[in-house]
């Protein structure tokens, strides 16, 4: 294992970097959704009571 790290950190590094790049693009998408919910609640709210 130590051999094969050593021979090839590139391809390591790149999937450390892609593994990130998934967490990161998952996060945004679950935050994304709940800010679009919140807005739609808020807009529901403010027409229920206009």
């Amino acid at each position: 294992f130590k051999r094969w790290s050593s021979s090839s950190p590139s391809s390591f590094v790149s999937l450390y970097i892609l593994r990130n790049f998934f967490l990161c693009r998952n996060l945004i998408k679950i935050l994304s959704r709940q800010w679009t919910v919140n807005v739609g609640y808020s807009q529901a709210l403010a027409n229920a009571h206009a």
